[in-house]
């Protein structure tokens, strides 16, 4: 379904910016 996918989405994008902050904190 498109509502799962989009689901799915978010959560990578949470994931993926999750990510980038703690590596920026780092730098």
């Amino acid at each position: 379904m498109l509502a799962n996918k989009y689901k799915f989405m978010f959560q990578n994008f949470e994931a993926f910016l999750f990510f980038f902050l703690s590596v920026h904190r780092q730098n």
